[in-house]
C-alpha cells in the first residue's frame, strides 16, 4: 500500500475554491442525506413526475449562455430540453451516446455527433409507454450502429440500425430479480421507498465487444448468449446470495475488463438495518470461471475476510464502483467516493494499493468529517493511462443547491512521484452548479463530463 501523492494545481486557486467552481449525486433539499453505505438498493433513485404527453410548453430552451469553454477546455453543448439529468455518457470517435431523466420528457436516450454539433434525442420513447422508466441506468456501445441502455424496472433495451443514416430499431429483455431481500420487503413492481440517497444504482450493462455483453441486476450478473440452437437471452452466471442474516444482502454495482477473458465486478455486502455497515466483493472471471477474490464482511467498524485495503469499514467505505481496467490483471476504481484502489493479480494471489484523492486532511483518518476531503463518483482511463474523475467537494452533499461539479486527472499516482490535477470546469468565473456528474471518453483529447443540466465536452490537450 502507498501513500497519496502530492496535489499538483495547474491554476492559482486553492484546492477550497477550485473545488467549488469546479459534480456527483444527486441531493435532496432541507433533509438529511441517508448514508449512501448503508442504502445500497435496487435501481436506487427517485424519479421525476412525467408531465402530460402534451405538456411541451414547459420545455425551455437548453442553449448554453455566456462563456462556452472554460480555461481548461470544458466546452458547454446545448441539450434538447433544459431541464434533462444526464446519468450517464458513451463516447465514441466524432460521437456520443447518453441517457437522461427529465420532468417533461422522462426517460430518454440522446445522441451527439461532432460533425452536426448538437444532441438529438433518438429513442422511440417505449421505455415511457410501457411503465418501465421509473429510473434509467447506464448507456453502452460496441459501435455508432449498436447501443445497450438499462432502465428500471430491471430491463435492458437493445438499439441497432443498418447504418448512421438511418433510424433505430429498439427491443426490450426483461431481467429476473433473485434478490432475496429485495423481494421480502420491497414492493415487486419498483424500488424501495427510501432510495433517495443512494448514489449508484444496481443496475446496468457492459461488455467487451458486440458479442460478449452483460448486464447486471440486484445480485446477479448476466451473459447476453444461446445454447445449442436458442435464439440469445440474458443468462444468468453468477448470483450473489451468501447472506449470514435476514437483513444483509449483496447487490452488484458494476464492472470492466480488458478482454472477454478477465472481467472484474464490483458488488458491495451491506446490512439493510440503517448505519449497519457496508463491505466491497470483489469477483473475477477468467477462463477458470468466476473467483471471489475479496469478500468484505461485516464485523464491528471492520471489513473482515477482505484483500488488505479493504479491512477498514466506515459509512461509505464498502462501495467500490466505476470499475476501469488497467490492462490484463489489473483494475481500479473508486473507493468510497474519496479514495482510488488499484487491484494487482499477483501470482496466485491479489495486492491493494490505494491513494486518497485531492485529501483536505492528510493527517487524519479516511473516515473522517465533511470537508476532509472530494467526493468523487465517476472515473475514465484513458490509453496512455491518465486517470479522470468526475466529483464535488463532499462538505456540499447537504447543500440545497445542488453542489456543483469538478473534474480531477491523476498520473501515477500509486508511485512517489505521481500526482493529482484539478482541471477547471468554471465557465464563467462563477461555480458550475449542477450534480451527478459521470465522465466518459477515447482519449485525452475526446472527453465528455455529463450530469445535471450539463454535457461538457474537453478536445484539447
Amino acid at each position: 500500500m502507498t501513500r497519496a501523492p502530492a496535489v499538483t494545481f495547474t491554476s492559482a486557486l486553492v484546492l477550497l475554491a477550485t473545488a467549488v467552481n469546479c459534480g456527483i449525486g444527486d441531493t435532496e433539499t432541507g433533509e438529511r442525506q441517508p448514508d449512501p453505505g448503508t442504502n445500497v438498493l435496487p435501481e436506487a433513485g427517485p424519479t421525476d413526475a412525467l408531465a402530460d404527453a402534451g405538456a411541451t410548453d414547459a420545455r425551455a430552451d437548453a442553449a448554453p449562455s455566456g462563456p462556452s469553454c472554460s480555461s481548461a477546455g470544458w466546452c458547454a453543448t446545448s441539450l434538447p430540453d433544459a431541464d434533462l439529468t444526464l446519468k450517464s455518457i458513451w463516447s465514441l470517435e466524432g460521437r456520443a451516446f447518453a441517457t437522461a431523466e427529465g420532468a417533461t420528457v422522462g426517460v430518454k436516450v440522446l445522441e451527439w455527433t461532432d460533425a452536426e454539433g448538437k444532441w438529438q434525442y433518438i429513442d422511440d420513447n417505449s421505455q415511457n409507454q410501457t411503465g418501465l422508466a421509473r429510473y434509467v441506468s447506464n448507456v453502452w456501445a460496441p459501435s455508432e450502429n449498436e447501443l445497450y441502455y438499462a432502465v428500471a424496472k430491471g430491463t435492458i433495451v437493445h438499439g441497432t440500425r443498418p447504418s448512421s443514416d438511418k433510424a433505430w430499431t429498439w427491443t426490450s429483455h426483461p431481467l429476473e430479480d433473485h434478490s432475496p431481500v429485495r423481494q421480502r420487503y420491497y414492493a415487486p413492481d419498483g424500488p424501495p421507498e427510501a432510495v433517495s440517497g443512494a448514489l449508484y444504482p444496481t443496475l446496468g450493462v457492459w461488455g467487451t465487444g458486440a458479442d460478449d455483453v452483460y448486464a447486471w441486476y440486484t445480485n446477479t450478473i448476466y451473459h447476453w448468449k444461446s445454447e445449442g440452437s436458442a435464439a440469445p437471452s440474458w443468462m444468468p452466471e453468477y448470483t450473489a446470495d451468501d447472506v449470514s442474516s435476514d437483513t444483509e444482502e449483496l447487490f452488484a454495482l458494476g464492472m470492466t475488463g480488458a478482454n472477454r477473458d478477465d472481467l472484474w465486478f464490483s458488488f458491495v455486502r451491506t446490512n439493510m438495518a440503517y448505519y449497519q455497515g457496508s463491505c466491497p466483493v470483489i469477483v473475477r472471471k477468467t477462463p477458470a470461471g468466476y473467483e471471489r477474490i475479496s469478500d468484505g464482511r461485516v464485523e464491528g467498524t471492520r471489513c473482515t475476510e477482505a484483500l488488505p485495503g479493504f479491512s477498514r469499514m466506515g459509512s461509505v467505505r464498502g462501495w467500490l464502483t466505476s470499475l476501469q481496467t488497467l490492462g490484463v490483471g489489473q483494475v481500479a476504481g473508486i473507493q468510497g467516493g474519496r479514495e482510488l484502489v488499484k487491484i494487482s493479480a499477483a501470482g496466485d494471489g491479489y495486492s491493494v494499493a490505494t491513494s486518497r484523492i485531492l485529501s483536505l486532511d492528510p493527517v487524519n483518518d479516511f473516515d473522517s468529517s465533511p470537508g476532509a476531503s472530494d467526493f468523487f463518483t465517476s472515473l475514465y482511463r484513458a490509453p496512455d493511462g491518465r486517470l479522470w474523475m468526475g466529483g464535488m467537494g463532499i462538505w456540499q452533499l447537504h447543500s440545497s443547491t445542488g453542489g456543483s461539479g469538478m473534474v480531477v486527472s491523476a498520473d501515477d499516482v500509486w508511485s512517489a512521484g505521481g500526482s493529482y490535477t484539478v482541471s477547471t470546469l468554471s465557465l464563467t468565473g462563477a461555480p458550475l452548479e449542477g450534480s451527478g456528474f459521470k465522465i466518459h471518453g477515447t482519449s485525452n483529447t475526446n472527453l465528455w463530463l455529463a450530469g445535471a443540466r450539463h454535457a461538457l465536452h474537453k478536445t484539447n490537450p
